[in-house]
C-alpha cells in the first residue's frame, strides 16, 4: 500500500508539473498575441482617433477596450 500511495503522489506531482508548463505555454501565447494587438502603430492611431474626438482619458479607453478584448478571449 505504501508504495501505491508513492507511484499515485508521483503520477500526481508530475501532472502538476506538466499543468503548469501547459499554463505557463498558454500565458506566453495570450500575452505575445495580445501585445501584438497593442502594437505602437495601433497605439498611435488610437492616440490620433481620441485626439480627434476630443476624449481626454486614453487609460479609461484602454481600460474598456481590454474588458471587451478578455471578454471575447477568455
Amino acid at each position: 500500500m505504501h508504495t501505491t500511495m508513492q507511484i499515485l503522489q508521483t503520477k500526481r506531482q508530475k501532472l502538476l508539473i506538466e499543468l503548469a508548463e501547459l499554463e505557463t505555454e498558454l500565458k506566453i501565447k495570450c500575452k505575445s498575441h495580445f501585445n501584438l494587438l497593442l502594437s505602437p502603430n495601433l497605439m498611435a492611431k488610437v492616440g490620433a482617433y481620441l485626439k480627434e474626438k476630443d476624449l481626454p482619458n486614453r487609460s479609461l479607453f484602454m481600460e474598456k477596450a481590454l474588458e471587451f478584448y478578455m471578454s471575447k478571449n477568455p
